[in-house]
């Protein structure tokens, strides 16, 4: 059974950090990025797919509406 994340903040420490999450998201994402889509609440759309891909491996799910969805 996958454990069921909320948060912005919880699915980013459970990926391994911003500068993990900036590395899953290959499109240019700074590590700096990273604490913007927590001030904003939202993960940005375009991270969606390999996002929820790298969450799925690890035993993890997320809700849609993290990325606004």
């Amino acid at each position: 059974m996958k454990e069921h994340l909320e948060t912005i903040d919880q699915v980013i420490e459970k990926l391994g950090g911003s500068r993990a999450v900036a590395e899953i998201t290959a499109r240019g994402t700074s590590i700096s990025m990273v604490p913007s889509w927590r001030y904003r609440k939202r993960f940005p759309a375009q991270s969606y797919k390999r996002m929820k891909d790298a969450l799925e491996e690890r035993g993890f799910s997320a809700p849609d509406s993290l990325w606004g969805m």
